[in-house]
């Protein structure tokens, strides 16, 4: 049951929910192999676990290292911008404290997500 609620990123524990997986997956997929593609959208709809599972299996070095590249990405941008608040003045941005906390924990999660995946990727 994916929703508002759901969760793709586990902030603690760098754990990432299967949809973040999926959408990557059929996203390459798209890309390289239509016929997968549509093969693994299918599987999806009709709630086909083991051939979804195959075809994770099957692409998970592409995947893995997609993900750590958008994570590694994420991060860089996240420490760029916690650099311009630094230059920032408080006084003519009063929200910058609530920013500055939100950068952290952002920051935090995608660390941990990308020690997650590097612990994955062996």
């Amino acid at each position: 049951a994916n929703g508002p609620a759901t969760m793709l990123l586990e902030c603690e524990t760098g754990e990432i929910a299967e949809p973040v997986w999926d959408v990557l997956l059929y996203s390459i997929l798209e890309q390289e192999q239509p016929d997968v593609a549509q093969t693994f959208f299918q599987a999806t709809l009709q709630g086909d676990v083991a051939t979804k599972q195959d075809i994770h299996q099957m692409y998970w070095g592409q995947t893995s290292q997609a993900l750590l590249r958008h994570v590694k990405k994420v991060l860089t941008q996240v420490n760029d911008l916690k650099v311009q608040m630094n230059t920032c003045d408080p006084k003519k941005h009063p929200r910058l404290p609530l920013l500055r906390r939100h950068h952290i924990m952002v920051l935090d999660t995608f660390l941990n997500v990308q020690e997650k995946l590097q612990q994955m990727m062996g």
